[in-house]
């Protein structure tokens, strides 16, 4: 589901008085609102981004608002109108659920979006999304399937129960914003959604990455109390966040909720990199440098003073080709379902190298530095489940 601005033939001084009623409405509604490359990004929830691009003269603006859910797209369309209504030149607001046409949220609820998670349980349960990112609305690693276990937005449920339980019951689990007003779930399932996808628990000061997303998980949280004191709520990771920033907690006598909190990070996950799926720790520390198209994995670590006990370095091409002379020789083979490899490791002073390449239609060339001899078996065993095409997004 999307709803559209479009506005064509602009003037450079229609096209500038866009974007300050565009900047203007963020800020009155405090959405952060910044340039990334060529476009205009508006973040307005999780799982819930508007975009800007102007090409010339002709400026579309455009949200994606499955993930959302209802209620963001509905706020998402009264946002565009609010856009429509301020600005002189000509726009056409549009959408492909007929709320422009028809705004009545329970006919957006309960005819649009709640069929459409109907089909998505019907295909889960079929196994017709296997290895595909239905869940996330954009995310540089996908969540390693398990046995008899569905994975939601917000978290893992239990194949039996998901069977059991109807479209209102799994709402809260794919649709952040499911209500028209953001009410006290909404602000829990921000926050079980967060837990899910960028918890790094012990890891939370590793990075400004991490430690956003912490400070954000406890903000979502307090604001769902604020709303609803009654409401159960994840007090667990709450607490054991609240210590790791060194802030004062807010909620005194919360309702701790009673299902088991979801975090993908503190398990191994297929990190995406072009058509490969990297398998390693969730909570590591990602850096991709574009100049030379190589993606470092680097082991977490609790505090920056720490630093990393072994690092990825993976790219589709030999980066010195010297480091490689020897290895169809030396090293040691093996496959999986979906590409050939071979590993070999050398030590290097108070260092061991493990160097692997992985051979389908194209080849992967996987450096991993590690300071303990005694990761190697592990980080083998990783290297050895990497695969291409494994996920697919």
């Amino acid at each position: 589901m999307k709803t559209t601005l479009r506005a064509a033939n602009l003037s450079e001084k229609q096209i500038e008085e866009i974007y300050t009623v565009l900047s203007l409405i963020c800020k009155q509604e405090k959405l952060q609102l910044e340039e990334r490359g060529d476009r205009v990004v508006i973040e307005i929830c999780p799982q819930g981004n508007m975009e800007c691009v102007q090409e010339g003269s002709h400026l579309v603006i455009e949200a994606h608002t499955s993930h959302g859910g209802p209620g963001f797209h509905a706020y998402c369309v009264n946002l565009l109108e609010w856009i429509d209504e301020e600005c002189e030149a000509e726009c056409v607001v549009s959408d492909d659920c007929g709320f422009v046409e028809h705004p009545d949220f329970q006919r957006l609820k309960y005819e649009v979006f709640y069929p459409w998670l109907s089909d998505l349980k019907r295909l889960l349960l079929e196994d017709a999304l296997d290895h595909r990112n239905y869940y996330f609305d954009s995310s540089h690693y996908l969540v390693a399937k398990q046995d008899d276990v569905i994975i939601t937005p917000c978290g893992f449920i239990d194949r039996h129960e998901f069977e059991q339980m109807d479209v209102e019951q799994l709402a809260p689990y794919f649709f952040l914003w499911n209500e028209e007003e953001r009410d006290a779930q909404f602000y829990k399932n921000c926050a079980l959604h967060l837990l899910a996808k960028e918890g790094y628990g012990r890891y939370a000061r590793m990075n400004e990455h991490s430690e956003k997303y912490a400070s954000m998980i406890v903000d979502y949280i307090e604001a769902a109390y604020a709303k609803d004191p009654l409401l159960p709520l994840p007090l667990q990771p709450y607490h054991e966040l609240c210590t790791l920033l060194g802030r004062d907690e807010a909620i005194g006598e919360g309702v701790m909720m009673d299902e088991e909190v979801s975090q993908y990070r503190h398990q191994e996950v297929y990190h995406l990199f072009h058509e490969w799926s990297i398998y390693a720790p969730g909570c590591c520390e990602r850096s991709y440098d574009a100049v030379h198209d190589v993606l470092y994995l680097m082991a977490p670590y609790a505090d920056a003073s720490w630093g990393w006990e072994w690092m990825w370095q993976i790219s589709s091409h030999a980066l010195e080709p010297s480091k490689w002379e020897g290895m169809e020789e030396e090293g040691e083979r093996w496959q999986n379902d979906t590409v050939f490899g071979i590993v070999r490791t050398s030590v290097q002073e108070d260092l061991t190298l493990l160097q692997a390449v992985l051979s389908a239609e194209e080849r992967l060339y996987i450096e991993i530095v590690v300071r303990e001899a005694s990761d190697l078996p592990y980080l083998k065993a990783c290297i050895q489940k990497c695969g291409r095409h494994l996920l697919q997004g």
